[in-house]
């Protein structure tokens, strides 16, 4: 298994998972995205971006230096 399969496994995953929630429980996720948000400040909301972002980089420079 390359590790572009075993990625598009993951995220395909986690896709899959969280549209379930969503489609067959849309107002509880929305009450429960809602709260999360709130009780959150926007300085700690940014760095979770930027660490997701850095993350998310990395893993496609991985793929594709895997993957030449």
């Amino acid at each position: 298994m390359t590790i572009a399969t075993l990625l598009l496994l993951v995220f395909g995953g986690a896709l899959a998972v969280e549209g379930f929630a969503w489609a067959f429980s849309a107002s509880a996720m929305r009450r429960l995205y809602d709260e999360m948000i709130h009780s959150v400040d926007d300085r700690t909301l940014s760095l979770f971006g930027l660490i997701s972002l850095f993350i998310g980089l990395v893993m496609i420079l991985i793929a594709v230096r895997l993957g030449t």
